[in-house]
């Protein structure tokens, strides 16, 4: 029996590699020439993947408490901040929204699933954690079913719980 070893990607490495490939492929190719059916599908696709994308993105953040403490960093949105050259307080969102994220899974599965966008998202875990402690976790599930189907079918809203 062999030792060799075991060269498989993981599954999310794997995934990184497809999408990269796919946008490599197409990276010099002109949208002029689309017609505007294909281009409106293509930006309701684009929209909807990268938010699926990004919530693929939060929960590897949320898990990357240990690559931060490994190399120093206070968290793994400072990390992402630094090594991935982007904004401290986007990376802060986003790890707070990932973290709100673990704990509202419909909202969760509805985001990987591209039934909501990431603005809802932000919305619905927020107006959830608004309510007061004395709601039961059953109202509360409830509530969070009913604000991600809403979303689903009223379509974007960030400004609900700013107004």
């Amino acid at each position: 029996m062999s030792s060799a070893p075991d060269t498989q990607l993981h599954p999310v490495l794997a995934a990184v590699s497809a999408v990269e490939g796919a946008v490599a492929a197409v990276a010099d190719v002109d949208p002029m020439f689309m017609t505007p059916t294909d281009k409106g599908e293509a930006l309701l696709g684009l929209s909807a993947q990268i938010d699926r994308l990004e919530e693929l993105r939060m929960r590897v953040l949320v898990a990357a408490g240990d690559l931060a403490e490994t190399e120093g960093a206070r968290d793994a949105g400072a990390w992402l901040a630094h090594h991935g050259r982007r904004d401290r307080g986007e990376c802060r969102r986003r790890l707070r929204l990932g973290r709100a994220l673990a704990d509202h899974t419909a909202t969760a599965a509805a985001l990987r699933e591209g039934a909501v966008n990431l603005a809802q998202a932000e919305v619905v875990t927020a107006a959830v954690a608004a309510l007061p402690d004395r709601v039961e976790p059953g109202v509360r599930a409830a509530a969070e079913d009913r604000l991600v189907a809403e979303a689903a079918r009223l379509g974007y809203y960030t400004n609900l719980l700013t107004s």
